[in-house]
């Protein structure tokens, strides 16, 4: 009886023990449940990107994964498509939570052999101090009302340790997102071809100075690499501005040199060459009351006859290469047909090597630099105010020849010092004698510049020998010699604000043995810039004059007036319309026979010059 009532007593105790077991763990089991809300909430939000926000655009192929890899240290990874999209999978050893309409599966309760008593500490540990968990599970949720809890090994508890805090991540800030670009504000419209330098003085045509020199600009206004070929990149190139310039006929006749050096400042120290063209096309109507006498020197006198002309041709078209076989040597190539001017001594028209030298000097290393070649003389500057016909002292004094000299350029100064062969050159340089260094020229300029909207220039030139020493008047006949004759130039300019004046003159040493006078020349000139909507135009006023005879002869002068309008629509062409009224008919060839100084010419040119 003893022995029965130990085993009733045993049993009750277990039964007690196994109640306590079974409240212990419905307790645990709803402690943790109660917790798990807080571990629900901690999810990452991505805002919405729309095309139009200031993110930039989200094309079709952005996904929560692209924009993962966008962010430094993001690796949460998106969550799959389906009918479970948005929900994360449960933990392990735990059952799923209950979909809507799925009934849920009873859990018989566990009998008192399968249950043991945890230790207390295990339950305050998960329970006392939640931490939030990994983004990458969830918590087990509550058993149904009325169940059984789960059965579970007993070391299910220690699975479901939170993560620490820092496994959950932040939303992505805006800096971590592609931007768009914003562009840059241009002021001009274009400004891609502003001369940085164009307040030096020098009498340049503003409608051509404002465009001769390309500044930097951000993307995507700089010019793009096109592969081995780039606009002005790489080995071969495209540089209007640079073109434009080595090419004008206008303006900065004779130090173009420079501009090459400029070219390769910050340009590196590896080999490119520069490819350039332009074409110069022309329209005429002219009238004149004189029969058989068109004294604009513009056009060939023989090409017209009677008391009007009418013309439309391409009067030049001529192509360059500007070479830098590395940053210190450097060559220019120009080729030249020509219609209808005499730059040749032997032939008016043709094709032609107008220009060829070879230069060396680096601007980055010293102010100083050399050339050699076929060139135009450094003598004076020969440039105009007007849009496209020449002032006189050109037609008179500008002169072309093989060569050899040094130059210097920095501080607002330029000098060079230049040898000459022997003989006749092109236009005016001539000396008596072939095959020796005979013959020399010098020029100097120095520019100020006051303030940005003030400067001012002067300059002056030397030329040993000239056409204008033998007793016969044919300027290109390589036969005709005399005693040596030189010229002498002095030129200015002043530039204020839009409004820019120059102004030059040139006369030779001594008389014309010809004509018996010295030769001179002069010009003064006024340019006004301004803007037409956005497109760059000029207007102009030139006034020039070539003398050669004493006062009251027939031959005693040319003059030139030249009213004169620009358009430039676009930085690789310009329009010009000029009213030309020319008195006096002085050819040089034959000025003592065929001159009538009663001649007078009034003119309509057009005028369109393409260049790349």
């Amino acid at each position: 009886m003893r022995t029965n009532c130990c085993i009733r007593l045993a049993l009750t105790v277990t039964a007690v023990v196994a109640g306590a077991q079974d409240r212990t763990w419905a307790q645990s089991s709803v402690i943790k449940v109660k917790a798990a809300p807080t571990y629900t909430s901690q999810q990452v939000v991505f805002p919405p990107v729309s095309p139009e926000s200031s993110f930039g655009p989200v094309t079709n192929g952005d996904t929560l994964a692209e924009l993962d890899r966008m962010a430094p240290g993001h690796t949460v990874a998106p969550t799959p498509p389906g009918p479970d999209a948005g929900r994360l999978p449960p933990l392990p050893g735990r059952p799923s939570v209950p979909k809507p309409g799925v009934p849920t599966t009873r859990v018989p309760r566990p009998s008192t052999k399968s249950i043991s008593i945890l230790p207390s500490d295990s339950l305050s540990t998960n329970t006392v101090n939640p931490q939030p968990p990994s983004l990458s599970r969830l918590p087990a949720p509550a058993p149904t009302v009325g169940s059984a809890p789960p059965v579970a090994p007993p070391t299910a508890p220690t699975v479901i340790t939170p993560p620490t805090a820092p496994a959950v991540k932040a939303t992505p800030t805006a800096p971590l997102v592609r931007a768009t670009p914003t562009a840059p504000t241009i002021a001009h419209p274009y400004s891609e071809y502003i001369d940085n330098s164009a307040a030096d003085g020098h009498t340049q045509s503003p409608g051509s100075q404002v465009y001769q020199d390309p500044v930097t600009l951000a993307p995507p206004f700089a010019h793009q690499s096109r592969g081995w070929f780039n606009r002005n990149t790489g080995f071969l190139r495209i540089n209007t501005p640079l073109s434009f310039h080595m090419l004008d006929f206008q303006n900065r006749q004779t130090d173009k040199e420079i501009r090459i050096l400029e070219d390769r400042q910050g340009a590196g120290s590896g080999p490119s060459i520069t490819f350039g063209a332009q074409l110069r096309a022309s329209g005429l109507y002219g009238r004149t009351d004189t029969a058989d006498q068109f004294s604009y020197f513009g056009r060939s006198a023989e090409d017209f006859v009677g008391n009007t002309a009418t013309d439309i041709r391409l009067l030049q078209t001529n192509q360059s290469m500007v070479i830098h076989a590395n940053s210190w040597a450097h060559g220019y190539v120009e080729t030249l047909l020509s219609d209808g001017a005499s730059f040749l001594p032997f032939d008016e028209d043709g094709f032609q090597v107008r220009q060829a030298y070879i230069l060396l000097g680096d601007l980055n290393q010293s102010p100083f630099y050399a050339f050699l070649g076929k060139k135009n003389v450094s003598f004076g500057d020969f440039g105009t105010l007007s849009p496209f016909s020449q002032a006189l002292p050109w037609h008179y004094f500008g002169a072309i020849a093989e060569g050899g000299g040094v130059g210097y350029t920095g501080n607002g100064l330029r000098a060079q010092v230049m040898a000459l062969s022997g003989g006749q050159g092109t236009r005016v340089v001539d000396s008596e004698e072939d095959g020796h260094i005979n013959n020399f020229a010098a020029n100097i300029r120095y520019d100020w510049e006051a303030s940005p909207d003030l400067a001012f220039g002067i300059g002056g030139g030397y030329l040993h020998g000239t056409v204008y020493d033998a007793a016969i008047s044919d300027p290109i006949d390589p036969t005709a010699f005399g005693p040596r004759n030189g010229a002498w130039d002095v030129n200015g300019s002043v530039h204020v604000g839009a409004l820019r004046m120059a102004g030059e003159f040139v006369q030779t040493e001594d008389a014309w043995p010809s004509t018996g006078r010295r030769v001179s020349a002069w010009r003064a000139e006024a340019a006004y810039d301004f803007l037409y909507g956005n497109t760059p135009c000029v207007l102009s006023g030139s006034f020039s004059e070539g003398n050669q005879g004493a006062s009251g002869t027939e031959f005693e002068f040319n003059r030139q007036l030249v009213v004169g309008l620009r358009i430039q629509p676009s930085p690789n062409a310009f329009f010009t319309f000029e009213y030309v009224r020319s008195t006096g008919f002085a050819p040089l060839v034959d000025v003592t026979t065929a001159s009538d100084r009663s001649a007078e010419q009034n003119s309509a040119v057009f005028g369109l010059v393409l260049a790349i």
